[in-house]
């Protein structure tokens, strides 16, 4: 019986219900779909007009509390059902399944483990910008050359390492990780940055300017508190996250292109006085993965009196698994 199980499987595989055959799938007909899940005789009802690609099989061994021993399963996933094929000791039974009803391991996982799963683990998209001491975005004659043009100034943030603990249930617990962080500062106006005195300085640009900007590469460890709301399964869930953030510098370095009879790049690596460690606040929300996200850090971007007194934050989207 068990072979006849694989056999079936692999005729699923081979007669292209993967992804490369999907709009063939999309319109079989119902008896069509009918024939190709029928396993010993028992037939699968096809009741939707409109079906996705098979897009997993996998097979395991399955202990129920029902049962006393173990059976071999096959479980494919088909549009928004999951099929099961068990094979017990004297009969082999077929359930269909909702997702969103079963409770297996291919939605949510965390639920069948009863553990708590935060949202940090991903990738963040926004914007930078800098706040001086009066909490201006506009710089002061003196700061002018930190002048930033916001709709350029990318951050990136990839969050490679996730661990959460919760408190006694899957709805509220503790995050922490690793993470690396990418900042472009663009500036407005016609300069880079350079060192004098002890302090860093903006230094004019020569030629046709097409871009100035000096990026920063940060390691980075959250410590976030999130609370998960309303649904059952967690990827159903909206989630609201806060806590602080500490960051270590890797890199900087300064990039000036100018475009005066043939393009010229110069890249200059250097610390420019900026702080090496700093600490920041965090803040998320969202839905299903899609997520709002801000970063404040009230350490200065440069050492104390080696630059102007500015403040670095960020805000975006991100993806979050």
């Amino acid at each position: 019986m068990k072979k006849i199980i694989y056999f079936a499987a692999s005729l699923l595989l081979s007669s292209g219900l993967l992804a490369q055959e999907a709009d063939t799938l999309k319109s079989a007909s119902d008896h069509e779909l009918e024939q190709l899940l029928s396993v010993e005789g028992k037939e699968i009802s096809a009741t939707e007009e409109n079906r996705d690609t098979l897009l997993l099989i996998t097979n395991e061994s399955d202990e129920s509390p029902k049962e006393s021993s173990s059976n071999d399963t096959i479980r494919m996933r088909f549009g928004d059902k999951n099929i099961e094929i068990i094979e017990h000791e004297d009969k082999t039974s077929i359930d269909i399944l909702d997702r969103e009803e079963e409770n297996d391991d291919f939605s949510c996982p965390d639920d069948v483990h009863k553990k708590f799963r935060g949202h940090w683990a991903g990738v963040e998209i926004g914007m930078n910008n800098l706040l001086d001491n009066d909490h201006s975005i506009s710089r002061t004659p003196e700061a002018a050359f930190m002048e930033i043009k916001a709709s350029r100034s990318l951050n990136v943030n990839i969050n490679c390492a996730q661990y959460s603990l919760g408190f006694g249930q899957t709805r509220f617990g503790l995050t922490t990780g690793l993470g690396l962080e990418f900042n472009n500062y663009f500036f407005s106006n016609n300069n880079t940055l350079g060192k004098s005195n002890g302090s860093v300085v903006g230094i004019d640009t020569l030629g046709t300017l097409e871009k100035t900007k000096l990026t920063t590469t940060y390691l980075r460890v959250p410590l976030i508190l999130e609370l998960q709301l309303f649904a059952k399964k967690r990827c159903d869930r909206v989630y609201i996250s806060a806590g602080i953030v500490g960051g270590m510098k890797l890199g900087s370095h300064t990039k000036v292109i100018v475009n005066d009879e043939g393009e010229k790049k110069s890249k200059d690596r250097d610390d420019f006085y900026l702080n090496p460690f700093r600490w920041g606040l965090t803040a998320h929300i969202g839905y299903k993965g899609i997520t709002l996200y801000g970063d404040y850090y009230p350490t200065l971007l440069f050492q104390q009196n080696k630059g102007p007194e500015l403040y670095p934050f960020s805000a975006g989207l991100a993806l979050t698994f």
